[in-house]
């Protein structure tokens, strides 16, 4: 598996976010500043919510 830079998270085996374009999260999608939706897997979902929260 490869590394992701610290300010990009797995939200699911086919995604990664960078923090800083999160714009909102809701149970296992992620919405982007852009408004492009994403997937989060219900395995990343918690790690992800405390990721956005630091």
């Amino acid at each position: 598996m490869e590394s992701l830079p610290p300010q990009f998270q797995r939200i699911h085996k086919s995604y990664a976010a960078n923090l800083s374009h999160v714009a909102s999260i809701r149970r296992f999608k992620a919405t982007l500043l852009n408004g492009t939706e994403l997937p989060i897997s219900k395995e990343k979902y918690m790690q992800f919510k405390k990721a956005l929260a630091k």
